[in-house]
């Protein structure tokens, strides 16, 4: 199958053509594509203080599965998981250096 949307339950039937005709199967077979990779993912942004960050971000344009939420790292380690679409980050040292960097979650926060 080409063409198909990730996450989407599509109902599959065969048809058959010989020179005699066409002939399809009645029942059918019911099948979801998996989840893939979000699409459409805008950058998040950030406002700054003398010790804090906050982290914003947007639901992806094409999400491509169901988001149950968002996991944010701050130099590794993760400081915020939740389904808000904002953090922040408290306690930062003036003048140092953090790398920051956000996840979406498809599944149960608890997997």
């Amino acid at each position: 199958m080409t063409s198909v949307v990730p996450d989407t339950q599509y109902l599959v039937k065969i048809k058959a053509c010989t020179p005699g005709g066409c002939t399809e199967s009645e029942d059918g077979v019911e099948i979801r594509t998996p989840i893939e990779a979000p699409e459409e993912v805008p950058a998040p942004t950030a406002e700054s203080g003398p010790t804090y960050l906050v982290v914003r971000w947007e639901m992806p344009g094409k999400p491509n599965g169901p988001v149950t939420g968002f996991f944010l790292y701050q130099d590794g380690r993760e400081v915020y998981q939740g389904g808000r679409l904002n953090y922040n980050v408290t306690d930062l040292q003036v003048t140092c250096l953090h790398c920051m960097q956000l996840k979406t979650n498809f599944f149960s926060l608890h997997d």
